[in-house]
């Protein structure tokens, strides 16, 4: 989730430095904003979590 998160930000911040008109500028920055919040602490440790549950490490 972070990786594609930090590609997609990667990828959204590279259209709002080239957007040629502001609706452009506010449609990619939305873009960039949510990759961003994908690659926040939260959702991580949410995924890993569901990925490996706390029982999986019980002895």
């Amino acid at each position: 989730m972070t990786t594609g998160g930090s590609l997609t930000d990667a990828g959204g911040l590279l259209l709002v430095a080239s957007a040629p008109n502001l609706p452009v500028f506010f449609v990619t920055w939305s873009i960039a904003g949510t990759a961003m919040a994908a690659t926040f602490y939260q959702p991580a440790f949410t995924a890993l979590t569901r990925w490996h549950p706390l029982n999986t490490f019980a002895p």
